[in-house]
């Protein structure tokens, strides 16, 4: 589990944009479902990168004791 509040303020930041670019994705999704395929790849693609910034294999991201996201 990482914690985006005990992380430093610009990877946090990092973290927290590509959180928001794949609930963005997965809200237009629902709007142009015969896009779905592309927009799952450039969802796995946004969680990579998380991964990449955390450094992590698997895991959920919380902020403030909340979970907010699942890698």
């Amino acid at each position: 589990m990482k914690d985006l509040s005990k992380l430093d303020s610009e990877t946090a930041f990092k973290v927290k944009i590509q959180i928001a670019l794949v609930w963005n994705a997965q809200r237009v999704m629902d709007i142009y479902p015969e896009k779905k395929g592309r927009f799952i790849e450039y969802i796995e693609e946004r969680k990579n990168a998380i991964r990449e910034i955390l450094h992590i294999e698997h895991d959920e991201i919380w902020e403030n004791g909340k979970k907010i996201f699942e890698v």
